[in-house]
């Protein structure tokens, strides 16, 4: 049987060595806004991971700048200790090594072409709602 230890030691080993890996943002993805799992999403996180697949969380709740991070962080940790997850690392940037992020913000677009794979209208209708436009944005009107 494989400790907890042994599974932190495959963890820091891991970090040492590059390898692929597949990222899976917290709030809105992994979990909701109570911070309750969100199934489909948290049963490909073990899917992944019983396959052997190096999986990272990606999240804003990481960034060590927070005056908060600690509480944030322990949330992250308390979620995935709770819902039967191995340690994982838990960080608030990417890499050439990530394959592929599940965000519920993220926008996919052809890598190196620009084509835009979803419908992205949404993305201005959600804007408009109490958005504050920079100073220059009238500036880029009038050049286009």
């Amino acid at each position: 049987m494989i400790t907890r230890l042994k599974l932190l030691h495959r963890l820091i080993f891991l970090r040492l060595i590059k390898m692929k890996w597949v990222g899976f943002d917290f709030d809105g993805t992994l979990a909701d806004k109570s911070i309750e799992p969100v199934p489909r999403i948290v049963q490909k996180l073990h899917y992944y991971l019983q396959h052997g697949i190096l999986c990272k969380v990606v999240t804003a709740r990481a960034d060590k700048t927070r005056p908060d991070y600690i509480q944030k962080i322990t949330e992250v940790y308390k979620f995935l200790f709770d819902n039967g997850f191995p340690p994982i690392e838990v960080t608030n940037s990417k890499d050439h090594e990530m394959v592929a992020l599940y965000d519920d913000r993220a926008i996919s677009v052809k890598s190196n072409l620009g084509h835009i794979l979803v419908d992205d209208s949404w993305v201005m209708k959600e804007l408009e709602d109490g958005v504050t436009r920079l100073p220059w944005s009238n500036l880029h009107r009038t050049l286009s």
